[in-house]
């Protein structure tokens, strides 16, 4: 995520939000001779694993003095699919290696993971329409890009070009080994295997199918931004929130009109049939900024009305909703991660709240310490099939303790205030108490 400092916090602009997930700490060790009960291990596990960057990626000094607009892009390579290893797993479940698993030959970009689904490919077709595609233990090879200003995307283009066609280079049916740093000086990290499971080339693909991208805009400009949007010129939001605001700054603008944009696109979902992730239909963007961050620029005053407003405009939009009944209705699939993959595939002992209705507890409880985990990975991929029949039998709703999960949009206005963003990794009681 990309940003610039300002009065105005900067605000992040995705096609798609993907919480970060973090690493392990040092101190991550077994408790020799000491018992630990099955829901401290859990936590153990998830206070380890997360990690939060209250600023996001942000440009760097240099570029800030030249820009005042940063991109980043993820790119998928949707025909790839990597040969999966234990360290691999771990990674795709959210816990970061001890050292790098991906060899970087680029300064403009980082190669890494993103997660396969259950019913990949061609198989995706026969898909019931009301169903998510579910995860699975497998993983793509996904591109991140460095943090960067709009006119740095030709120096990033040529880098991206080489890459690929090394890449392609690589027959379909074969195992081949991602490209390598030809200099001493970059990275020699061995590279895992990769083996692509579709004929077609990966630069064949269409760019909405594989690229997701970030905008950081200054937040005391994104009103003025916004009104170029052929969105919010249909929607006819930006009138209500002048009205609203009329006096006010041009942050506080800016805020309003992005909370009560957040709150209708996410009352969309609830229009819908099939079970999926509130974040697949914010639609035409999604605020990857943390909110109760942005929220430390208002003023005492500004801050009293806020929650206000923005309701105000929600109301004046004609949206359905009620600022005291849950913000979503419907059912959603969380994001599960390894701890909890490894519960709902019954390879470690479950939390009182996952335990299924008549289920026997099993003995093998949850490890915490990194090679602990790693030999848990190794079962995931031994038992790879009955990981996956689990995974994608869970029905539609949220997997661990999750009653906080289905706040009120006052809920989550009030939060943001206090520091909070009820919507994010961080602070959702998906997240928090259910699985990371």
């Amino acid at each position: 995520m990309s940003a610039l400092r300002a009065r105005a916090f900067p605000v992040l602009l995705g096609a798609l939000v993907l919480p970060s997930v973090g690493g392990l700490r040092p101190a991550f060790e077994d408790h020799v001779g000491t018992r630990v009960e099955t829901e401290q291990r859990f936590e153990m596990v998830k206070s380890l694993m997360q990690t939060y960057s209250s600023q996001g990626r942000l440009l760097d000094r240099q570029r800030v003095n030249r820009s005042s607009v940063s991109l980043d892009f993820e790119i998928e390579l949707k025909g790839s699919r990597l040969v999966m290893t234990p360290q691999l797993v771990l990674l795709r479940g959210g816990v970061q290696p001890k050292r790098p698993l991906f060899p970087q030959t680029s300064k403009w970009f980082q190669v890494g993971l993103d997660g396969g689904i259950y019913l990949h490919g061609q198989e995706r077709r026969r898909t019931p329409a009301h169903e998510r595609w579910k995860q699975s233990a497998s993983a793509l090879i996904e591109l991140q890009t460095e943090t960067i200003a709009p006119a740095e995307i030709e120096d990033l283009l040529p880098d991206l070009q080489r890459w690929l066609r090394k890449v392609n280079a690589c027959g379909s049916q074969r195992r081949c080994l991602l490209p390598r740093p030809t200099s001493t000086a970059a990275s020699s990290t061995v590279a895992p295997a990769v083996h692509f499971t579709q004929r077609r080339s990966v630069e064949s693909w269409n760019a909405p199918e594989t690229v997701q991208f970030t905008i950081g805009l200054d937040l005391s400009k994104v009103f003025r931004w916004l009104k170029l949007s052929p969105f919010h010129q249909r929607s006819g939001i930006l009138e209500k929130v002048a009205r609203v605001c009329k006096g006010q700054s041009d942050v506080y603008g800016s805020l309003v009109a992005l909370a009560a944009t957040t709150l209708e696109q996410a009352k969309r979902y609830d229009s819908g049939h099939r079970c999926d992730h509130p974040k697949a239909l914010m639609q035409p963007y999604l605020v990857r900024s943390h909110w109760g961050d942005m929220l430390t620029v208002l003023s005492p005053t500004e801050r009293e009305r806020f929650a206000s407003d923005v309701l105000k405009v929600v109301a004046q939009q004609g949206i359905p909703l009620e600022a005291d009944a849950p913000l979503w209705k419907q059912n959603f699939y969380d994001y599960l991660k390894f701890p909890e993959t490894l519960e709902l595939s019954r390879l470690v002992a479950c939390r009182a709240a996952a335990l299924p209705e008549g289920s026997t507890q099993i003995a093998q409880e949850m490890p915490t310490s990194f090679e602990g985990l790693r030999s848990m990975a190794r079962k995931v991929l031994l038992q790879r099939r009955r990981v996956d029949r689990r995974v994608s039998s869970r029905s539609c709703g949220f997997h661990g303790r999750t009653t906080g999960a289905r706040f009120t949009a006052r809920k989550w206005l009030e939060a943001a205030l206090q520091g909070q963003d009820l919507m994010s990794d961080h602070d959702s009681e998906a997240s928090t108490k259910g699985s990371l």
